[in-house]
């Protein structure tokens, strides 16, 4: 008799763990349709892309704007630059006030890349006009697009629509300036 009461225990628990384990394949089916529904929306939301933020006034030019371009002065920062310790290859771009310098550094040189991007900052700054703002990178794609803008500009001084074309330079370089951060 009590072997029959035993067994009967045991059958039960059997028949718990049976729906207790559906109960638990289904929780997991069901988590599982969630994240699967998750992912679904946000993959297709980006399909209608990034919101594109709207540009600021600063990096906006009209038209009638009158631009200046300093070659000259813009060779004098570049020598200027090439002499410091550790710079291998400099170019500059002068626009109206803003004065924006790239830098070439290699080898261990990198190790100091801030010491040297402060100590042509100061050299810079001590030369320049007053009311200039200096900008100096050591970025690589940034020296690459500064290095565009000084050809472009060398290139556009013999073209008729100088000033639209310096204009639009000089949004890229505003442009440019913002991704420097100084």
């Amino acid at each position: 008799m009590s072997q029959s009461r035993n067994a009967g225990k045991s059958t039960v628990k059997v028949e718990n763990c049976v729906e207790k384990g559906m109960d638990f394949k289904m929780k997991k089916f069901a988590f599982a349709m969630i994240i699967l529904l998750l992912l679904l929306n946000t993959g297709c939301s980006a399909l209608t892309g990034p919101e594109k933020k709207p540009r600021t006034e600063k990096a906006k030019s009209s038209p009638a704007e009158q631009v200046q371009v300093d070659p000259e002065a813009a060779g004098r920062f570049k020598q200027i630059a090439q002499k410091v310790k550790g710079v291998d290859e400099a170019t500059a771009v002068v626009i109206n006030k803003d004065i924006s310098v790239a830098l070439k550094v290699s080898g261990f040189d990198r190790l100091r890349l801030k010491q040297i991007r402060e100590e042509v900052h100061d050299k810079i700054t001590a030369t320049a006009v007053k009311d200039s703002q200096v900008h100096v990178t050591t970025d690589k794609k940034l020296f690459s697009e500064i290095q565009k803008l000084e050809q472009q500009i060398k290139v556009s001084a013999e073209n008729k629509e100088f000033n639209k074309e310096m204009v639009r330079i000089k949004s890229k370089l505003s442009k440019i300036n913002e991704d420097m951060q100084g």
